[in-house]
């Protein structure tokens, strides 16, 4: 509304709220609004994405975001795999 633009912190910060609070259904609609803006995931959003998940027992779709993080031609860090 004021013409900011959001950017891989925005959504980086969103996402991580959506998925600590288990809203899974909106968390997949902000990665899809995240793409079709051509805003690209990092890092950092992965890694907030996967520890929300694992903090949630939410296995499975900490491993999905795992994928799709490889998908995105990004490597893990240290901190995915000491969850």
């Amino acid at each position: 509304r004021l013409g900011v633009q959001p950017n891989v912190f925005t959504y980086s910060s969103l996402m991580s709220g959506l998925v600590g609070v288990g809203d899974w259904a909106k968390a997949g609609e902000l990665l899809v609004q995240m793409r079709d803006s051509k805003i690209v995931p990092d890092q950092i959003f992965f890694n907030s994405i996967i520890s929300a998940c694992a903090r949630s027992n939410q296995l499975s779709r900490a491993l999905e975001y795992y994928a799709l993080m490889l998908e995105t031609g990004l490597r893990p860090t240290a901190f995915v795999f000491h969850l």
